[in-house]
């Protein structure tokens, strides 16, 4: 499926984790594999500038365990919204902050209910992990992301920044791949 995407949403537990960071111990965690498909769709996106956003039900402190484990994943994350809620709420608030349209965005999430509930609150795509591998996408240029902030807001100081973060973002991602390979 080809999606022209500006970002990218990914849950946690089950999504990213093959398995779910409150069930397991602080060494079963750093031993448990990532999801592979999810992984490969991330390092594309991440490769080609785009804001991953990971919106997740687990508080503050399970989804930094995940960080505390995995600490390269961190810099993956543009953002991370955490906690007991509606994914379906952040969502909506990136899009407008970004000013992009829901069929710039992609979500992934292991859990049905969360997909469906995305999917008729937001009308993004929402897909199974294990259906990554047939995404493909054109994403928004670093500058047209920078263009739709300047559309939103005057605050010249945030885009710059925002600007700025996407290009160490994939710098770091570059390096990262680098040292990997």
């Amino acid at each position: 499926m080809q999606v022209e995407a500006g970002v990218l949403f990914v849950d946690l537990d089950e999504t990213i984790l093959d398995g779910t960071v409150n069930s397991l111990s602080d060494e079963e965690l750093r031993n448990r594999p990532l999801h592979p498909a999810t992984m490969h769709l991330l390092i594309r996106a991440q490769m080609l500038g785009m804001p991953i956003i990971m919106v997740t039900r687990n508080d503050e402190a399970l989804y930094e365990r995940f960080f505390n484990a995995f600490p390269q994943m961190r810099m993956l994350f543009t953002e991370v919204y955490g906690g007991n809620f509606s994914k379906s709420g952040p969502i909506e608030s990136v899009l407008r902050r970004y000013n992009l349209e829901a069929h710039q965005a992609i979500f992934i999430d292991d859990t049905g209910t969360e997909r469906s509930d995305v999917e008729n609150n937001t009308g993004v795509l929402s897909i199974h992990p294990r259906d990554c591998h047939q995404v493909s996408f054109a994403p928004l240029s670093k500058e047209r992301l920078v263009e739709n902030i300047r559309k939103k807001t005057t605050k010249t100081t945030k885009i710059e920044r925002d600007a700025e973060r996407l290009a160490n973002v994939r710098y770091r991602t570059e390096s990262l791949m680098h040292q990997s390979l």
